[in-house]
């Protein structure tokens, strides 16, 4: 009985401003019904919901002059980088020359460079998002040529593109930052050991996926 008078007792609540209107009518006399009116509430409850672009393959063409000039170095301990732009035409990706090359003076050959891909994913909000935590991970540590001479990849980090800053293995976007609609790109750094790259050629993941990008909104 208890279930059955709780359902009834539902019911009640719900129909409870009709009866109100049903009341109106009826207490104004037979042959003298006058207008109702009554006010419905509508909420909508927005969920939190990003969407998240990739190009799912990056090929980068180093040239040899471009190469030297990446991993040649005067004497400075900064790590040079090989920075390439994403940039999509007609559905290609394609890789624009370096920002930065070190040619002055003598040369001293690094084994370690970065390579930068700027732009490579980007994401939108398309709900309430209270803001975003993005993460890098990184899915294979080289890149195989096809003898046993390869690239390792010893480590992934991104960063915000409008707002540059730190690389980080993971990072926050506010939700002032992220408002409906916007879009925001991430820059990808590898840090590339070249040391058994022994031979010219392809070099690319042995497996589906150098590296995995992940965005969660933020309630």
């Amino acid at each position: 009985m208890t279930g059955i008078t709780n359902g009834i007792a539902g019911r009640m609540k719900q129909f409870h401003k009709g009866l109100a209107a049903l009341t109106l009518m009826l207490g104004t006399g037979i042959g003298s019904a006058e207008a109702a009116s009554l006010s419905t509430d509508v909420t909508v409850n927005m969920s939190s919901a990003l969407s998240l672009y990739c190009f799912d393959k990056v090929d980068v063409d180093l040239s040899s002059e471009n190469f030297i000039a990446a991993v040649g170095r005067n004497g400075g301990r900064a790590l040079p980088s090989l920075r390439r732009t994403a940039r999509a035409s007609d559905g290609q990706l394609t890789a624009n020359g370096p920002l930065r090359v070190w040619n002055r003076g003598r040369y001293e050959f690094r084994r370690r460079v970065n390579l930068d891909l700027h732009n490579v994913c980007a994401y939108q909000a398309l709900g309430g998002v209270g803001g975003a935590r993005i993460t890098v991970d990184a899915l294979e540590d080289r890149l195989q040529a096809s003898s046993n001479s390869y690239i390792d990849v010893i480590r992934v980090r991104a960063r915000d593109y409008e707002n540059a800053g730190a690389w980080r293995r993971r990072f926050n976007i506010p939700a002032t930052d992220l408002g409906f609609g916007d879009v925001r790109g991430i820059d990808v750094r590898l840090r590339l050991d070249l040391q058994n790259a022994k031979e010219p050629g392809r070099y690319s993941s042995p497996t589906d996926g150098t590296f995995l990008i992940t965005v969660t909104p933020n309630p």
